[in-house]
């Protein structure tokens, strides 16, 4: 009788010992290679976003296998990664694109200067129009000028200095002429005469000279 009791102790305990054993942890273990392949496919940029949704598979898997009771390390090493693979995959993309973004262009894809990050000069400011040289005979006088017209083309009130020369058909400088204009409106522009003493020397070079303007300070 004792020794039935001692058998039935036995078996009562093997049944009990096998009831509270782990269960096979294949789910587990499945669920975790998914994950790992995730996060492989999670570093591949573009590719990545087109199998986000394998993510969820080591995240599903490993949840029913924590619910099974199955390995639970396995399990919770598969949700992770199944998390960690959305998070990398939108991290690799994210900075891929700045990547490209930052990409210096090759130069013969770039125009020959940035119109924003140039330097203004004075015909930012400016417009200066010269007229022709004009010889006025008198009875004991002979008067000349040249009419120039300076325009303030700013959205302020701007005076300039311009200086004008005249060159002959060779490129040499036979005379200059400076004005003085102060105070000029935004949109307002005023005439002046200028090359009115011209020696009797330089007459005639006057009369086919080219005038140009050779500086323009704005203040």
């Amino acid at each position: 009788m004792n020794g039935m009791n001692e058998f039935e102790r036995g078996s009562q305990a093997y049944q009990t010992n096998g009831t509270n054993m782990p269960q096979k942890s294949g789910l587990a273990t499945a669920a975790l290679i998914l994950g790992i392949i995730a996060l492989c496919i999670a570093l591949i940029p573009i590719l990545n976003l087109f199998f986000l949704w394998f993510g969820l598979l080591p995240l599903i898997f490993g949840i029913v296998a924590l619910v099974k009771t199955e390995s639970k390390g396995k399990a919770i090493a598969a949700i992770v990664s199944g998390v960690l693979s959305f998070v990398l995959a939108i991290a690799v993309c994210v900075i891929a694109f700045v990547v490209i973004e930052s990409y210096d262009e090759p130069a013969y894809n770039k125009p020959a200067y940035n119109e924003s990050e140039r330097e203004p000069t004075w015909e930012d400011y400016a417009e200066v129009s010269i007229g022709r040289f004009e010889v006025i005979e008198k009875e004991y006088s002979t008067d000349t000028k040249v009419t120039v017209r300076v325009k303030n083309k700013s959205s302020e009130i701007r005076s300039f200095y311009v200086k004008v020369e005249a060159v002959d058909k060779n490129g040499d400088r036979i005379d200059t002429d400076t004005i003085y204009v102060s105070d000029l409106g935004a949109g307002q522009g005023q005439k002046f005469d200028i090359f009115k003493y011209v020696s009797s020397e330089d007459l005639n070079k006057m009369k086919n000279a080219t005038f140009r303007v050779v500086d323009v300070t704005v203040y």
